[in-house]
């Protein structure tokens, strides 16, 4: 196998839509295959260290992030399905100090 060989191949798998994370992964595992095979002295080489990989799209996540203003207790406690508020506050490691409470505004 040659690096034409995999760049054929990544060109392939952006032909058929698959998203550059999924390209970047199916890459890298034929990368490590190849790097088996060189340390069991079955190849010389691995050939897919030397092609490029597709730049991931960002960097940053794709959940949606609520604003502070979006983010009251109502809307934690309807998250975490609490029947009651002081459920919901038996998981704020903060609880001494009335600012920092879920009954404020959540804070990232």
């Amino acid at each position: 196998m040659t690096r034409a060989h995999v760049i054929a191949w990544r060109d392939e798998l952006a032909d058929r839509a698959l998203s550059a994370p999924t390209i970047r992964h199916r890459l890298s595992a034929l990368a490590s295959l190849f790097d088996y095979l060189c340390n069991k002295n079955a190849v010389t080489h691995n050939p897919v260290k030397v092609v490029k990989h597709p730049v991931p799209e960002t960097t940053a996540g794709k959940t949606p992030a609520l604003g502070i203003h979006q983010a009251g207790i109502a809307k934690v406690q309807e998250w975490l399905g609490h029947a009651n508020i002081s459920m919901t506050r038996t998981y704020d490691d903060r609880k001494t100090r009335p600012e920092d409470s879920p009954t404020f505004l959540v804070k990232y």
